[in-house]
């Protein structure tokens, strides 16, 4: 395995991620960018205890979260902001990937409420995928596209320091198709009971005009 610094520009993880699916069957490729993925992690690991940046450093999502905040802080600013933080595909070297994505989403969250200042008493934040994982690890020492997952909730207008929704649990019989964590909170309704509580939506227009023809979907009680 080699790793050298990067000439080009970053090849984006949405990228790797397509690639690594297009190689699936391709011994010889599938096995190259794996392990060249997983020297980029070695480095990763360097260029944060260097200078905090790269992929993977703990500083991967202050420019955006603290940008959301700033615009969020204003007093004729929006109300809802929207960020993408990409890297959570980890198809490959899961363990020491995620290490590093959750530490810099932390750090990413600290960088919004201390740009929102007094306005994060007031604020609601949701981190969630728009897909889980297999419950079960591949050959990469990692996990593939799956159903279920979590969503975080932090912010001064949560009611924190719990777990909402219901535990399925890992046992086979209790996974979903035999692979994948069992859904049992559709996270419409989680954002349709923020919208609604924190915000003052209709939950009419939340049913039909936000996310059509979702009624069954019920807005989560008790989340602010």
């Amino acid at each position: 395995t080699s790793w050298s610094p990067d000439v080009l520009p970053e090849a984006s993880d949405d990228t790797l991620a397509r690639l690594l699916d297009l190689y699936e069957n391709d011994l010889v490729l599938k096995s190259s960018l794996s392990a060249a993925l997983g020297a980029d992690v070695v480095a990763g690991e360097m260029d944060k205890a260097a200078m905090g940046g790269g992929r993977g450093g703990p500083g991967q999502y202050i420019p955006q979260l603290q940008a959301a905040g700033k615009f969020l802080a204003q007093s004729d600013g929006p109300e809802v902001a929207v960020v993408s933080l990409e890297g959570w595909d980890t198809h490959t070297t899961q363990n020491a990937l995620l290490q590093q994505r959750f530490t810099a989403l932390d750090n990413g969250i600290k960088a919004l409420k201390d740009s929102l200042g007094e306005t994060w008493k007031k604020t609601a934040m949701v981190a969630v995928s728009e897909f889980g994982r297999t419950v079960r690890v591949n050959g990469g020492q990692g996990t593939d596209h799956g159903t279920g997952g979590i969503a975080i909730l932090a912010g001064g207008a949560i009611k924190g320091g719990r777990m909402y929704g219901d535990w399925p649990g890992l046992k086979a019989n209790a996974l979903f198709e035999n692979r994948d964590l069992m859904p049992t909170v559709d996270a419409r309704s989680v954002f349709k009971g923020l919208m609604r509580d924190q915000l003052g939506w209709a939950a009419s227009d939340l049913d039909t005009a936000i996310f059509p023809d979702s009624a069954s979907a019920k807005a989560m009680t008790g989340l602010v």
